[in-house]
């Protein structure tokens, strides 16, 4: 008997793959290669991410009683802005020119994405605990879904499921099915949603200006907009029940 031709779907089969609005073409066999790569530290990007962000809220909490929270904020953003302005300022500086057309974008981006996501989030845990308040802002990327579902864009099942998955997860890991929790502060449980809403604006502003400039040029460009945000209410370096710069303008929550 002659050979037999190799059957459509084999083990050399080619398939399309298609990533967002772009298509590319990889083999079957060739599970392990640079695309895997980079969603593996992509997903472990975001681990860490989740795992720092929910770490500084101990921390932070932990400060507030000789720190109130807008005076954290602005400590943050004061020393990410110096850090990043060391290192893309130097070593990169070729990546950090913008249009002109994008600065009102990166305004918004650094001011209520930046600045804002961390001002409303520390506001929060003052008044909740940090497993409750991260509950709700973790509803941000359910936002994200409902939203680019609104503006026409396929949204694969697969990715409804993770999501509620990933808030049921939360909720039991934060005990929110205490029936206690239910006279929680007003104001904390206020604050933590309107963070969601920022916490999904802020992955709105991050993607559509990655497709167009660099990580060091959003961070840069957003971290020197959230400074000028805090530098028209108040410098880092006042203390919550006493003033430090007589000359600053704003007054903390407590100051006399």
């Amino acid at each position: 008997m002659g050979s037999r031709p190799p059957r459509p779907g084999g083990p050399h089969r080619v398939e399309r793959v298609s990533v967002g609005s772009a298509t590319s073409t990889a083999a079957r066999g060739s599970s392990v290669g640079p695309a895997s790569l980079r969603l593996g530290l992509g997903y472990g990007f975001a681990l860490a991410a989740a795992a720092s962000f929910g770490i500084g809220g101990v921390i932070a909490k932990s400060t507030f009683n000789s720190l109130a929270p807008s005076v954290l904020a602005e400590f943050r953003v004061f020393l990410a802005f110096l850090i990043f302005l060391a290192l893309f300022g130097i070593f990169r500086r070729d990546e950090l020119r913008v249009r002109r057309e994008d600065i009102p974008i990166f305004a918004v981006f650094g001011i209520v994405g930046l600045a804002g996501v961390s001002l409303v989030y520390y506001e929060a845990i003052k008044r909740i605990p940090i497993g409750v308040a991260l509950v709700i802002e973790y509803t941000g990327p359910l936002l994200l879904l409902a939203y680019a579902r609104l503006r026409g864009r396929t949204v694969g099942g697969r990715l409804w499921i993770a999501a509620a998955l990933a808030i049921v997860g939360c909720f039991f890991a934060a005990g929110a099915y205490d029936a206690g929790l239910r006279e929680l502060n007003g104001l904390g449980l206020a604050l933590a949603a309107a963070d969601a809403f920022f916490f999904a604006l802020y992955f709105a502003l991050a993607e559509r200006l990655g497709t167009r400039y660099t990580t060091p040029t959003l961070l840069l460009w957003g971290f020197g907009f959230a400074l000028l945000a805090g530098a028209s209410c108040g410098r880092p370096g006042r203390s919550r029940g006493r003033r430090l710069r007589p000359t600053s303008t704003c007054r903390s929550p407590r100051s006399s």
